[in-house]
């Protein structure tokens, strides 16, 4: 997928991101799988905003970092590791 898909193909595999933030000159997109598997986040474990932090995704999930340049295509990703 890196340097090849767009981010509209990406998030038909994996869910719609939690959220992308600007980071240097690319965009970095949260995005959260079910744990073990490459099956998006069910929408009953999407974060709400008024419950405080979300700390699920370390116990439930698997948290991933894609990049997207400007064109929004998938630049690199990175997974979010949580050392005990």
């Amino acid at each position: 997928m890196v340097g090849v898909w767009q981010q509209p193909e990406v998030n038909g595999r994996l869910g719609n991101p939690v959220y992308c933030r600007a980071q240097s000159e690319l965009q970095r997109c949260e995005y959260r799988t079910a744990a073990g598997r490459n099956l998006p986040t069910q929408e009953v474990h999407q974060r709400i905003p008024t419950m405080g932090p979300d700390l699920s995704p370390y116990e439930n999930f698997d948290v991933l970092y894609l990049y997207f340049d400007d064109t929004g295509r998938l630049k690199d990703w990175t997974p979010v590791v949580i050392l005990p």
